[in-house]
């Protein structure tokens, strides 16, 4: 029933974390430098026999039990010890520390994203020292450590070994996933569509696609200012959300369609609908796994799908975009679209950034208030902040992958009973 149960079970099934004898783990004890280090050596597969020759720490021998695991973190550039040249070993490993360890070893396994420091969002921001705020900003924007119920990261006090067990959990995870995504190239993975369809689109197949399967299928719009004709523009719409080797997009048939010059969604809805047959008709994808989602415009061409073509969308994923004035033609929040007792039994996410400057909040909480009173019984809202607009390219960060694995974990019929 504790919150890190899963964690140190997984930890110790995998071989990662081990009990202190007599069959206790000490959740809340604290852990060393080079017990640290050395779990995450056993996440890199053990990659340590020998490497205590690197070891230049006076304080540090290489013939201790961790010598190993210490020397395979100097050689990979993940620890450098203090400026007396001592390692310290066998003292306790604070947040900080562990946050910026942690950074050098994302980077090292290639898990590691660029990053915009907000370590601002932390009520203790002004603790935190300049050398620890890149790792720190790492852990937050990756959901790897979080703030305790006051909003506090805590830099200097020692993490715990059940704070380890979860943070050893992900790292194992992570370091497996993306070994398993090594050579996915995002531009090299979508086809160019053929001549007869509807609009043109771009198309990813996953690389094992195999036509006795059926396959979740996504259709994803893009924003205003890619509209066109060039085939091309509108791949940087979905980009985020490859870049993640969690990501289900990888695992099914993602459609990004171009919205031709001078329109927009609302304007090629039948096309948009005849594109989803046309995938349906040539591909095997899941009749109950079909999906709609889309950045401000084609934020609002997902709650235009469902209001007109309920009966083709499993549950649509609108972000920044809340879909109102075209559906009526009055602007403000009286023009918000005109409910429907089919639009009601898609599942539907909504996702809000409070800092946004382009996209009102007004509008996007009175889309939510009258779905709510007319009975939508599958519809979230989630309001963030500090992301404005931008709240587009963050839809697939380590962070908030759990959007679209909620998407694909949406089945049609559970909505139409």
């Amino acid at each position: 029933g504790k919150w890190y149960y899963e964690y140190v079970k997984t930890a110790y099934e995998n071989g990662i974390m081990n009990g202190k004898g007599d069959n206790i783990f000490d959740p809340d004890a604290n852990m060393t430098r080079s017990e640290f280090v050395t779990v995450l050596c056993r996440i890199s597969d053990n990659e340590h026999d020998g490497d205590s020759t690197y070891i230049k720490f006076d304080d540090t021998e290489k013939d201790e039990w961790y010598s190993d695991s210490v020397g395979w973190a100097v050689k990979n550039k993940l620890v450098v010890g203090y400026d007396d040249n001592t390692f310290r070993p066998s003292s306790m490993i604070t947040r900080q520390e562990m946050a910026v360890i942690l950074d050098r070893f994302m980077s090292f396994r290639g898990i590691r994203d660029k990053i915009d420091p907000k370590i601002e969002s932390y009520t203790d921001a002004a603790n935190i020292p300049d050398w620890a705020t890149d790792g720190v900003e790492t852990l937050r924007i990756n959901g790897i450590a979080e703030g305790d119920e006051n909003g506090c990261f805590n830099p200097e006090a020692n993490a715990t070994r059940a704070e380890l067990a979860k943070i050893a959990s992900i790292m194992d995870m992570m370091v497996y996933k993306t070994d398993r995504y090594k050579g996915f190239r995002f531009n090299e993975a979508f086809d160019y569509s053929g001549d007869d369809s509807p609009l043109p689109y771009r198309i990813y197949i996953p690389k094992d696609y195999d036509e006795t399967k059926e396959y979740p299928f996504l259709l994803f719009l893009h924003a205003n200012s890619w509209q066109g004709d060039d085939n091309e523009k509108q791949l940087d719409a979905i980009k985020n959300a490859f870049l993640n080797p969690y990501s289900p997009v990888l695992d099914g048939i993602v459609v990004l369609p171009q919205c031709p010059e001078n329109n927009t969604w609302y304007t090629v809805l039948d096309k948009l609908a005849e594109l989803m047959d046309y995938i349906n008709d040539r591909y095997s994808t899941d009749s109950s796994h079909q999906y709609v989602s889309g950045l401000s415009m084609g934020g609002d061409g997902s709650w235009q799908m469902a209001m007109y073509y309920p009966e083709k969308v499993s549950a649509i994923l609108p972000v920044a975009g809340v879909g109102y004035g075209f559906m009526s033609g009055v602007e403000g929040p009286e023009g918000i679209i005109n409910l429907n007792s089919e639009t009601l039994k898609v599942n539907i996410r909504m996702l809000y950034d409070m800092d946004d400057k382009l996209v009102s909040g007004e509008y996007c909480r009175e889309l939510f208030r009258r779905l709510t009173e007319a009975g939508a019984v599958n519809f979230t809202y989630q309001e963030t902040t500090g992301y404005g607009h931008g709240i587009c390219g963050e839809l697939a960060g380590w962070n908030n992958i759990s959007h679209l694995e909620w998407l694909y974990s949406q089945v049609k019929e559970t909505v139409r009973e």
